[in-house]
């Protein structure tokens, strides 16, 4: 479910005033005035996207330019070139972008060329459900009275494959009215039928307005862009997911609602942010009042341009410019998953996040929180009988697959038919049907229960019963003999229950019940004429069907 309100977004963290706007391409609600750092303000977020599944999220994007004054790593892949000469502030210098499957940044590079590429790294047999972008920049330009002074255009591209114009119908802006002038926005579009079509794989993002860096003297300048991806995997345990989108200055407290807690829970938060410097704390995390760090993200430096996940940098074949992903080696890009299980009681409806800096500046934009609790078991994995097959037994046998030491039990209706639990190790369970079926389509379902008593989902299962009722065997008279009396016993065994009947022609000699194993026997009471003479036998099962004839003489 997803919920994009146009909402403005009042934050304070620099001893300036900001105008803060939140729009949407159909109307502009509001503008703002911002007051002073020391009086940051707490707001209420609900989620704009939320979903239970099997699966989780990914988080990728890149920066747009770079920091030639950076104490972090230097790029994996690419080059930095020529930085000019206004390198001792804190943000980005020069634009990079790509070229024959290489990226560069020098001043050669103009903002109008800025491009870069991140990975989409899924696993194998993922679907996406669910995928937004968002690209952001530092300008001079400030889209008053409405969102036209700025180009929100973009575009989305994978060499090659393809290359989509983007129009954002969502975004935020920031404006400083001192001398400087600079406005950041974020612009933000629902791309998931494009990430469903193509999946996988590099996405290039070019033409996202900005400033052009080269021998700018600021602290302000930075541009990048982001992706969230939801994605469904059977393989993988239920998880609920939020995304909250704000667009907040370094001092923020808010309060994130619409979650839920269950008993027995993990849970991990994303977090993405724009402008955050490596070494340049102290500024903090806090979830529900506690502070939050990792080996990537320390307790006092949070916000450092890193890319990391559960404290381990992320960093891919096939991003360009490829970053380490290293504290300090984004320029200006947060995209980091931290573990906040701790954060969390069992019951909690919303959490309280706070941020902050002594010295650093930086704009909060995202949080993802990914929260697994205790696991149903799985629907079991019927298979035989197969859909649609046809069954020639009463009694089928019904095999496949399902959570280890779980109790199957396959039902018709609300009668059982049979139960088995399946294998410690590998799953699989089989069990046979004690009630003999009548013949017709029939829908049955199987079930599985674990330990604790929780229930899986329902497997349905259709199939057709066309029971098989065999010939019977006839022993005596024995084929071509000669008999010495006209009115002969016949006799002879079956193999399932039912009652055999003797025929000549259409006339009917004899018939006698036959309980399958023990065999039938039973005496003509109609004389036959001496000579030779053909005879039929027919098995007719308990439920009234008859099977083929036996012809014997």
């Amino acid at each position: 479910m997803e919920s994009h309100p146009c909402v403005v977004r009042l934050r304070a963290s620099r001893s300036i005033l900001f105008l803060v706007r939140a729009w949407g391409l159909a109307s502009l609600l509001a503008l703002a005035l911002l007051a002073p750092e020391s009086s940051a303000s707490s707001f209420t977020y609900p989620p704009v996207y939320q979903v239970e599944q099997r699966g989780d999220f990914v988080l990728l994007g890149n920066t747009l330019g770079w920091n030639c004054e950076s104490p972090g790593p230097a790029p994996l892949v690419g080059t930095v070139g020529a930085c000019g000469s206004a390198t001792q502030d804190s943000s980005a210098d020069i634009h990079w972008t790509l070229d024959g499957g290489m990226a560069f940044a020098d001043t050669s590079v103009p903002p109008g060329s800025a491009r870069s590429q991140a990975m989409l790294v899924l696993p194998p047999g993922a679907s996406v459900t669910y995928a937004r972008l968002y690209w952001s920049g530092t300008t001079s330009v400030y889209s008053r009275p409405g969102p036209s002074g700025l180009d929100w255009t973009a575009t989305l591209s994978r060499e090659g494959v393809f290359s989509t114009d983007l129009r954002a119908n969502g975004g935020s802006e920031i404006f400083d009215p001192t001398p400087a002038g600079y406005s950041r926005y974020e612009a933000t579009l629902d791309v998931t039928a494009l990430v469903r079509q193509h999946g996988a794989g590099a996405y290039t993002l070019s033409g996202a307005d900005a400033l052009d860096f080269r021998d700018l003297d600021s602290p302000h300048p930075a541009s990048a862009w982001w992706m969230v991806v939801f994605y469904q995997l059977e393989s993988e345990p239920i998880r609920k997911l939020w995304l909250y989108t704000p667009y907040a200055l370094t001092t923020f407290e808010a309060t994130l609602t619409g979650i839920e807690i269950p008993p027995a829970h993990s849970a991990k938060l994303g977090v993405i942010a724009y402008q955050g410097n490596a070494f340049q704390g102290p500024d903090w995390l806090h979830v529900n009042g506690t502070p939050v760090s990792d080996a990537q993200n320390p307790e006092d430096d949070f916000f450092n341009s890193s890319h990391s996940t559960l404290g381990v940098v992320q960093s891919h074949d096939g991003d360009l410019p490829r970053l380490s992903g290293a504290p300090g080696s984004m320029s200006g890009l947060d995209l980091d998953v931290v573990d906040v299980t701790a954060r969390f009681s069992t019951g909690d409806t919303s959490v309280e996040v706070a941020t902050g800096s002594n010295s650093d500046n930086f704009d909060i934009v995202g949080f993802v929180l990914s929260v697994v609790g205790p696991q149903p078991p799985r629907a079991p994995v019927v298979t035989s009988p197969a859909n649609g097959s046809v069954e020639t037994s009463r009694t089928p046998v019904f095999t496949g697959t399902a959570d280890p030491d779980n109790t199957v039990t396959v039902r018709y209706g609300t009668s059982t038919l049979c139960s088995a639990q399946a294998h410690s190790v590998t799953g699989a369970w089989m069990c046979q049907v004690s009630a003999p079926l009548m013949d017709g389509p029939k829908t049955v379902t199987a079930q599985a229960v674990d330990a604790t008593g929780a229930t899986s989902p329902r497997t349905p299962v259709d199939f057709t019963v066309d029971a098989l009722v065999p010939a019977p065997v006839v022993s005596s008279p024995a084929e071509g003999s000669s008999i010495a009396t006209v009115t002969p016993i016949f006799s002879g065994t079956t193999a399932t229950s039912g009652t055999v009947t003797v025929r000549r022609g259409s006339t009917v000699l004899c018939s006698a019940s036959s309980p399958g194993s023990s065999g039938w026997s039973c005496r003509t009471s109609m004389p036959l004429v001496q000579g030779p003479t053909v005879l039929t036998a027919q098995l007719r099962d308990t439920y009234g069907k008859a099977g083929p004839d036996t012809t014997f003489s």
